[in-house]
C-alpha cells in the first residue's frame, strides 16, 4: 500500500498526539507498584492521610494483596496474575457533583477497558455491569470496583480500587467463589498484556473523575450493559431486610427498579444484589 506524504503526515501528527496524551496521563497519574502488600486501597488511604499524597493523583499497584478488601468489608482474593490497583485523586472540582454517580462511571470505565481488551484478542464476550460495582463477562464476574471518599483534613479525596482477574486460572479462587468467576486467561485462553490494560484503565478512570454526576449518556451506556435484567433477583437492603423479585432496569439516578409481588420498588444505595 502507497500512503502519500499528506498520509505521512496525518499519521506521523496522530502518533505525536497519542505519545503526548500518554506523556500528559503519565505526568498527571504516576503509578506506585508494589510486588506484595496488604491492599492497594490500604496505601492510597496512607499517602493520603499522611499528606504524603498532597495534590496530586496516583495509581496504586500490586502484584500480590494480602487484604484486598470488597464491598462492605468482605476479602478479595488477589493472587499473581490478576490486576489490583487503586486510583487515589484529590477532588478539586464541586465534591458533591463529583461524587454523585462516580460508582457508575468507575464500573462503567473497567466495563470498556475489559471490553476493549477482550475484543483486541479477537473475542466479543458480553461485558456487563451487576449493580452496583461488579463487572462480569460470558455471565461469570471478572473484576470488581469499589469507590471510597475520605477528607483527612477537609480536603477531598476519592479512592478508586479495581480488582482484575487476569492471567490466573479459576483454579487458584476459593471453592465458593470460582463457581461463580472467571479470568481473562480463562476466557481467552492465553494471557493478556496487563500493563496495556492497566494504562487503558488509568486514562478510563481519569475520565470518570473528570466528570460529574449522571448523565444521560451514561445511564444509555449503563442500561446497556447491566447485568440481568429480567432476571430474578435478591435485593439486601441496609438494614439486612431482604426483598425477592425481578431485575427491571435502571432508573434516571443510577438506582435498580424491580418488580415484587407488592409493586415496583427502587432500591437504595448502599443495597446487596444477588
Amino acid at each position: 500500500m502507497v500512503i502519500s506524504r499528506q498520509g505521512w503526515t496525518g499519521l506521523a501528527l496522530q502518533n505525536s498526539c497519542s505519545e503526548l496524551l500518554m506523556m500528559d496521563i503519565d505526568a498527571q497519574i504516576p503509578i506506585e507498584r508494589y510486588e506484595e502488600i496488604d491492599s492497594t486501597t490500604a496505601a492510597a488511604r496512607r499517602a493520603v492521610e499522611s499528606g504524603e499524597l498532597g495534590d496530586h493523583a496516583r495509581l496504586f499497584v500490586a502484584t500480590r494483596q494480602t487484604a484486598g478488601r470488597g464491598r462492605h468489608g468482605r476479602s478479595w482474593e488477589s493472587p499473581e496474575g490478576g490486576l489490583w490497583c487503586t486510583l487515589a485523586w484529590p477532588v478539586e472540582l464541586d465534591p458533591a457533583r463529583v461524587i454523585n454517580g462516580l460508582g457508575l462511571r468507575a464500573g462503567m470505565a473497567c466495563v470498556h477497558a475489559i471490553e476493549h481488551t477482550l475484543a483486541t484478542h479477537g473475542h466479543g464476550e458480553d461485558v456487563t455491569l451487576k449493580w452496583p460495582n461488579d463487572i462480569y463477562a460470558s455471565g461469570k464476574k471478572i473484576a470488581g470496583v469499589l469507590c471510597d471518599v475520605i477528607k483527612p483534613t477537609g480536603k477531598t479525596y476519592a479512592l478508586i480500587g479495581v480488582g482484575v482477574n487476569g492471567n490466573f486460572s479459576t483454579t487458584e479462587l476459593s471453592q465458593d467463589i470460582r463457581q461463580r468467576a472467571s479470568t481473562l486467561s480463562d476466557l481467552l485462553g492465553r494471557p493478556v498484556n496487563l500493563d496495556r490494560l492497566l494504562k487503558d484503565l488509568r486514562r478510563r478512570l481519569r475520565d470518570a473523575m473528570m466528570a460529574e454526576g449522571v448523565s444521560s449518556g451514561l445511564m444509555n451506556d449503563v442500561r446497556s450493559h447491566l447485568h440481568g435484567v429480567g432476571e430474578g433477583v435478591v435485593v439486601t437492603f441496609p438494614n439486612k431486610k431482604t426483598h425477592r423479585g425481578r431485575l427491571l432496569g435502571i432508573n434516571d439516578d443510577g438506582r435498580i427498579r424491580i418488580d415484587t409481588v407488592e409493586g415496583e420498588m427502587v432500591v437504595p444505595f448502599g443495597a446487596e444484589l444477588a
